[in-house]
């Protein structure tokens, strides 16, 4: 009788889950779509597309990396991440240097006017978040964000990246 008890309610829970689950995955689907939406609007981006904005913020943490190191942090394909770099050098974003200890491999980095028009598009994008958040209260804030957190850790996860070389944190 207990048994049959505990089987009932193991299955309502993973019922409950599994409907949880579904409304996640609802609602960021819908979030996906929202920002994408936003993006195309905003004017945000006229100074830094978000793959530049993306890999800008991953060279402002980890500093000078080489394009192979730069892609694996972004869980990007190198081939992926090179054509964005050239692109990027051409418009005077980043910089490239020789590895001292190896001259076979570049390293890059942020130019001064790419660290500038980063800084530019991350605070309008923390300007923007502001407004579209002001009415929540700090704890909820708070927690949205360990949430967030937590969901982008299990990402990573999933990726193989490891939480300690994600330039994000």
């Amino acid at each position: 009788m207990v048994s049959h008890i505990r089987s009932k309610a193991g299955k309502q829970q993973r019922a409950q889950r599994s409907e949880a689950v579904q409304v996640i995955e609802t609602q960021l689907s819908v979030l996906v779509r929202l920002l994408d939406h936003l993006s195309r609007r905003a004017i945000t981006y006229k100074e830094m597309d978000r793959a530049s904005y993306l890999i800008s913020r991953a060279l402002d943490k980890a500093g000078p990396v080489s394009i192979h190191n730069l892609a694996g942090l972004l869980s990007l394909e190198p081939t992926t991440v090179t054509r964005k770099i050239a692109s990027m050098e051409t418009a005077g974003l980043i910089t490239r240097a020789s590895k001292p200890e190896d001259k076979r491999v570049s390293l890059v980095d942020l130019s001064s006017l790419g660290r500038e028009k980063m800084e530019i598009v991350r605070d309008l994008r923390q300007r923007h978040n502001e407004v579209l958040l002001s009415d929540w209260p700090l704890e909820d804030l708070q927690s949205f964000g360990r949430l967030m957190r937590n969901y982008n850790d299990c990402i990573n996860k999933d990726a193989n990246l490891p939480q300690d070389e994600n330039p994000f944190y």
